[in-house]
């Protein structure tokens, strides 16, 4: 309701913020503005199994693919602080329609494109974007751990000498092509 009062007062488009796990207790919350064609903007952060200490309990898996799947709501989830600039550039105007974006806990680098994705949760819907060449890290068959953040990347492929080196081999494919 309130966001409907923010909306139609010309306030702006009402902006939620908090962790990406918790978005199921407020998935009605996030529906109802979708159905409503309603600008709310939602910042969701927390987004991976790189959340390390917190354990299981707190890395969201199938939260990311559960939005996505949600008609009516416009989902990014920016790779570095490049697409953060530009996401915010896409939500702004929007007018009729919510959106969701979903960040990193941690500082994330600027990315070199190449067809490489890396989900540090479900893998879900990544193949379109990755196509057939493409490296997808992600989380397949698991749930995280409950140890330090480096143990969680190091055990699950995450560590940055594991993504650097997809990368290079997609880069290296690419070249040969």
């Amino acid at each position: 309701m309130r966001d409907g009062q923010r909306h139609v007062a010309g306030q702006g488009p009402p902006v939620r913020v908090g962790f990406l796990i918790f978005t199921d207790y407020a998935r009605g919350a996030i529906r109802l503005p979708a159905l409503m064609e309603i600008p709310v903007i939602y910042v969701w952060t927390h987004d991976s199994i790189s959340v390390g200490e917190d354990g299981p309990t707190h890395q969201p898996l199938e939260q990311l693919a559960s939005l996505r799947a949600m008609p009516g709501i416009l989902v990014i989830r920016p790779a570095d602080a490049n697409e953060v600039a530009e996401a915010w550039r896409v939500i702004m105007p929007l007018r009729h329609e919510p959106a969701v974006l979903v960040l990193s806990h941690q500082v994330l680098p600027t990315q070199v494109r190449a067809r490489v994705t890396v989900e540090e949760s479900s893998t879900h819907g990544w193949h379109r974007y990755a196509g057939t060449g493409g490296a997808i890290l992600g989380m397949e068959k698991t749930f995280g751990a409950s140890v330090p953040i480096q143990q969680v990347q190091a055990k699950f492929g995450f560590e940055p000498a594991h993504v650097i080196e997809a990368a290079r081999d997609q880069l290296a494919r690419w070249q040969r092509e």
